[in-house]
């Protein structure tokens, strides 16, 4: 019986020297000291020192360099388009641009692209008794129906204006849809006498044989060509075709007309009676006759 004790007690004593010695071995150097080696000499310490390493990875190292991705960087530089770049220039279209330009089309304009033109005035006459010959101290004309003449200042004179100048009623006309009364072709003239001087928009008038006074173009039952019709006094000429040739008038060009006269804008207001189908060339209006 004593023994079994003693070899226990030597074994357990054994026991604690071995753990004793462990416990030494590992605080001064051995197989895991930093300069230990083994028998067959390689060098432990360095590995341990590589190992304690990679337990700790760097902030910034490379591997997880991967998921470090910049804000604007390469791989979501596809995804930060400009708000006006390529990707959508195909939608940034200009309200007046090119897309709606077929669209822009003016309000009063017609149908087929024309200048939007008014109608032509209505004609002041359609015969000679339609017209009233108007007399006074300063002036002798052919009045429309319901035209109003215009002023005079002199209240009295011993002899009106159309007594001077030999015109009487018979002598009114309406001739391209306007009322006239002067005569003012110069084919019948035979004096020696010079023609009198005339300002803008008028004419020398034909009395007999001889000149007459200076009248405006637009009051001559007609005229020697489309040269006594002055465009910078608002006048047009018209000409009525026949088999005789053509015979010539000076007109007032409507507002209407701009600076040309038209068909469109002034041809139904000259062209009347049979003279009813009209052309235009180069401000000049011609009326003609189909059944002539």
């Amino acid at each position: 019986m004593r023994g079994i004790k003693f070899t226990v007690v030597v074994v357990a004593w054994a026991f604690a020297v071995a753990l004793l010695a462990a416990g030494c071995s590992d605080s001064g150097g051995g197989p895991d000291g930093a300069d230990g080696t083994r028998d067959d000499g390689e060098v432990t310490g360095e590995v341990a020192a590589d190992a304690d390493a990679e337990v700790e990875p760097e902030t910034d190292g490379s591997p997880d360099a991967a998921e470090d991705v910049p804000v604007d960087g390469s791989p979501d530089a596809a995804e930060d388009v400009p708000v006006d770049g390529s990707p959508d220039a195909a939608e940034d279209v200009p309200v007046d641009g090119s897309a709606d330009a077929a669209e822009d089309v003016p309000v009063d304009a017609p149908a087929d692209g024309s200048p939007d033109v008014p109608p032509p005035p209505a004609p002041e006459c359609t015969e000679a008794a339609g017209c009233t010959l108007h007399t006074d101290c300063c002036n002798c004309l052919a009045l429309a129906p319901r035209e109003e003449p215009p002023p005079c200042g002199l209240p009295e004179c011993f002899v009106t204006t159309c007594a001077a100048r030999g015109i009487t009623a018979e002598d009114v006309a309406c001739a391209a849809g306007r009322c006239a009364v002067y005569t003012c072709e110069t084919d019948a003239v035979a004096c020696e006498m010079l023609p009198p001087r005339c300002g803008a928009g008028e004419v020398p008038s034909v009395r007999g044989m001889c000149w007459g006074p200076c009248v405006p173009a637009t009051e001559c039952v007609s005229v020697d060509d489309c040269a006594s019709c002055d465009a910078s006094a608002g006048q047009a000429c018209v000409q009525y075709l026949s088999r005789g040739g053509p015979t010539t008038y000076c007109v007032e060009r409507p507002a209407g007309c701009g600076e040309r006269a038209t068909c469109a804008c002034l041809g139904a207001s000259v062209c009347v009676g049979i003279f009813d189908v009209c052309s235009d060339d180069s401000g000049v209006l011609t009326c003609s006759c189909p059944t002539c």
